[in-house]
């Protein structure tokens, strides 16, 4: 076992200015910033887009960080409490994989049957993945749980070797404090 590939990367799909996280020694890596939050390092998308979400980058950051495993910290609209993503829809439109692979030694059409991790203690869900632009404007839909870029981004993270699970959560209702105490994060 490798402790230093044990030690998972988190990553705020929207930057810690939605949760109200203060973040301590910015700093710039692979099209992300790297910042410190009470003594963990998290990562998060200049932008959710084409040129950032790559498997160059997401490699480039696994690298750097020496890790195996990524915890991704999603927006999701109206929920009560921290979900864990068990799957998704994808209702964004592109793909950030599409024409990016093969990667390396990667394969041009990737298994992603299998891409998230569930976590012990959470309500495991299904959700759709609309971006960025579209999350601002969804219209509710009965049993329906709106994510904003789980499903942009788990692909890639997966692509690339890392292990992903990923949490979500209504910056108006769940506090990323609380996933500090569960030692999810």
């Amino acid at each position: 076992m490798n402790p230093e590939k044990d030690n998972p990367i988190i990553y705020f799909c929207a930057g810690p200015e939605v949760w109200g996280i203060e973040v301590d020694s910015v700093k710039k890596a692979a099209g992300h910033w790297v910042g410190s939050w009470g003594g963990r390092r998290i990562i998060w998308p200049g932008e959710i887009d084409k040129e950032t979400i790559t498997p160059e980058k997401f490699f480039k950051l696994k690298e750097e960080f020496a890790a195996g495993k990524i915890v991704l910290i999603d927006r999701l609209a109206d929920v009560e409490h921290w979900v864990v993503i068990k799957d998704h829809v994808s209702r964004a439109g592109p793909n950030f994989l599409m024409g990016k692979t093969p990667y390396k030694d990667l394969p041009r059409f990737p298994d992603l049957s299998h891409l998230y991790q569930t976590k012990k203690g959470f309500e495991e869900i299904v959700v759709h993945t609309v971006g960025p632009e579209r999350f601002q404007d969804i219209q509710e839909e009965t049993d329906t749980i709106w994510s904003e870029a789980a499903g942009l981004i788990a692909p890639v993270a997966d692509y690339v070797g890392l292990k992903v699970t990923a949490l979500g959560g209504d910056p108006g209702k769940t506090n990323p404090e609380e996933l500090k105490k569960t030692n999810t994060i």
